[in-house]
């Protein structure tokens, strides 16, 4: 995060639904839906883009299996 200036972190379901999304320094992820219920266990998608100095930005994406 050096030289960040603005972390965008997305979470999606299986079908594409947003379970998650936050701006911030260090947008974290807990497992939870924005409604606060528990995720079900799975794969789900994240993407980002990290915003930094002189508009510069990097994006990037992957899978994570949630386990409980």
């Amino acid at each position: 995060t050096t030289n960040a200036t603005s972390i965008t972190l997305t979470v999606l379901n299986r079908w594409g639904n947003t379970v998650y999304e936050n701006t911030g320094i260090n947008p974290a992820w807990d497992g939870t839906a924005q409604s606060g219920a528990d995720c079900q266990e799975g794969v789900y998608f994240y993407k980002y883009r990290v915003d930094g100095l002189n508009g510069a930005f990097l994006e990037g994406h992957g899978f994570l299996h949630l386990v409980r």
